[in-house]
């Protein structure tokens, strides 16, 4: 299943380009008022950041009572990005009183050292960020392609903002702009093709059903939480209307998939996806 029922729009293309301009713009000018010693934190605060939600996080969590055996495994994984968003604010925030901004130097030199280097590291960041909002646009804006793609043939208006991210992504794949972006984008052709697989599986009405045939997922068709996502009123729902985001962000469907069990079982295993 692929979007083709999305066509791209000039006139959205050149919206994504002020929004990229205006993300860089920003980027650069703020880096000028920070300064050039504030702007070396933030890589290292996000390194930091990282360091400790894949080292540290079990034992920070611990200390409030959040464990695997407390909290579901999505709400353990909300708790160590919240964890993470809080260490790296923290670190930009204690990073504020120990170093000058640009205006908070005397010398002209210095002030002129701090402005230019704080505004070209902030170009670069505004070009990191633009990089991981195409990326995001071609991820998500495929769901929502295959989505809108979906509710067309059975006559179904989807909802705006699923109309305006399969816009979006059409309109970033779409000439000049579309080249850049590909040649830009590191996510490998088989998650989009993993992507357009689950689409096509999640259009039909005993979706769930079919999953629990398949060889892949059938050794967890004894699980009783696998059995009942397939009379999920709020999932049955989604695949009715032909709502594929709201399934892939279902969250005892996520809550499931993400449990360590489950990882665990389905480790090595790649699902090819299941005959019409």
């Amino acid at each position: 299943m692929t979007g083709g029922s999305v066509e791209a729009s000039q006139q959205w293309q050149g919206g994504l380009l002020v929004v990229f301009a205006v993300c860089i713009a920003y980027s650069t000018i703020r880096g000028s008022f920070r300064g050039l010693l504030l702007q070396l934190v933030t890589p290292m605060a996000v390194a930091v950041s990282v360091v400790i939600v894949y080292f540290l996080a079990d034992s920070a969590l611990h200390v409030f009572g959040m464990s695997s055996a407390t909290i579901s495994p999505g709400g353990l994984m909300l708790a160590r990005v919240f964890l993470g968003i809080l260490s790296f604010y923290l670190i930009m925030l204690a990073s504020g009183f120990l170093f000058r901004r640009t205006r908070d130097y005397d010398l002209t030199v210095s002030r002129l050292i701090s402005g230019v280097g704080g505004a070209f590291l902030g170009f670069i960041y505004g070009l990191v960020s633009v990089w991981f909002l195409m990326i995001f646009i071609h991820v998500i804006g495929r769901v929502a392609e295959n989505e809108v793609t979906l509710q067309t043939s059975r006559g179904i208006s989807p909802a705006p903002v699923i109309s305006t991210l399969a816009r979006a992504k059409a309109s970033l794949d779409s000439g000049w702009l579309g080249e850049v972006s590909h040649l830009l984008d590191p996510v490998p052709g088989s998650v989009y093709d993993a992507i357009d697989r689950w689409s096509s599986l999640l259009s039909r009405p005993d979706a769930v059903n079919q999953l629990l045939a398949d060889p892949v997922f059938k050794p967890l068709s004894s699980d009783p939480t696998f059995r009942a996502l397939a009379n999920d009123p709020e999932l049955l729902s989604s695949i009715e209307k032909g709502d594929l985001l709201g399934v892939v962000t279902n969250p005892k469907l996520v809550q499931f998939f993400t449990n360590g069990e489950v990882r665990q079982e389905l480790v090595g295993k790649q699902w090819k996806g299941t005959r019409r």
